[in-house]
């Protein structure tokens, strides 16, 4: 029976790639990612683009009407406290589009660091689900069942989206993520991540089990940590990485910070990054939705279910 390979070594690999060859690179996403560009002033080594799936709408090459933006697309400190605190109000982002990309740019906060070079991934699983009749593969078992012409159909849309390195994709057939985190792959529906390795900020949209995760957490020895009426789990210092726990050596420093959200996830390598997104959520700091580039981008695209937006100068370097 197929089951989901592991990832071909790591969509976030840089790798030195010309003007004409990056942009070459773009193209081969034939069944409809799209890369877009906004504008920014990153110098370093344009990240590795990927092959990956269909999104739902087709496009051809669009240029923003925001300034220094344009689109490439081919078509188609610990305390005692409650852990599980109220979610934090919902404010609206002026400028946000209304699409599932719209909104989750709406919870990216807009901090020194972000988006960094790699940019901002996102991928809107549920809908790629629905698009391809994979709408009742949420557990592994449903996975299994498929087909082998059905299993690689799924590998070729779902499993090529731009997913966040939190998501777990890799062990999406193996039990050691749920068993660690409470979660698994196929509770995903919506991802985004933003930042370069280690100072990434990811936010995981789904059907998890709030309760569930809190009790693996913090059975592995998460700390809560209260932070301005809201609270997350905490273990290690930032960046670390143990590889003697089994959960350090499985997910590295990518889960030392955790906030959970209602449906939500949003797990980060730092106190900084997971503070600065229960920031965002209550209106403290900007998100990227109220940049104007961003809006205009996301608006611009419409629907879509995979998108990796890059600085606009990673277009334009050797």
């Amino acid at each position: 029976m197929a089951t989901i390979p592991p990832r071909d070594g790591d969509y976030r690999r840089l790798a030195a790639f010309s003007r004409r060859r990056f942009l070459a690179a773009l193209t081969l996403g034939g069944s409809g990612l799209f890369l877009a560009a906004c504008g920014g002033s990153a110098t370093a080594t344009p990240a590795k683009p990927t092959t990956a799936p269909a999104a739902t709408t087709a496009s051809t090459a669009t240029t923003s009407t925001a300034a220094s933006t344009s689109v490439v697309a081919t078509p188609a400190t610990p305390v005692a406290t409650a852990i599980s605190a109220a979610s934090p109000v919902a404010h609206a982002t002026p400028g946000a589009a209304s699409t599932a990309l719209g909104k989750l740019l709406g919870k990216v906060p807009k901090i020194a660091g972000l988006p960094g070079q790699n940019g901002i991934w996102f991928a809107d699983v549920a809908q790629q689900k629905r698009n391809y009749g994979f709408t009742d593969i949420t557990s592994i078992e449903a996975f299994k069942a498929l087909t082998q012409e059905q299993a690689q159909r799924f590998n070729n849309t779902v499993g090529r989206l731009p997913h966040a390195d939190t998501a777990g994709q890799q062990y999406a057939a193996l039990p050691d993520w749920q068993a660690n985190l409470g979660f698994t792959f196929w509770q995903i529906e919506r991802e985004i991540m933003a930042g370069d390795p280690p100072g990434v900020w990811s936010r995981l949209e789904g059907a998890f089990d709030r309760a569930t995760i809190e009790q693996a957490l913090t059975g592995k020895g998460y700390q809560p940590v209260s932070y301005h009426g809201q609270a997350y789990l905490s273990r290690y210092a930032d960046f670390a990485v143990q590889l003697s726990d089994p959960l350090s050596k499985l997910v590295l420093a990518r889960y030392n910070r955790v906030y959970l959200a209602d449906q939500a996830i949003e797990p980060a390598a730092a106190t900084a990054l997971v503070q600065a997104g229960i920031d965002a959520a209550t209106g403290q700091i900007p998100t990227f939705a109220s940049d104007p580039d961003y809006a205009a981008l996301a608006a611009a695209l419409g629907p879509v279910v995979g998108v990796i937006i890059l600085p606009g100068d990673q277009l334009y370097q050797q």
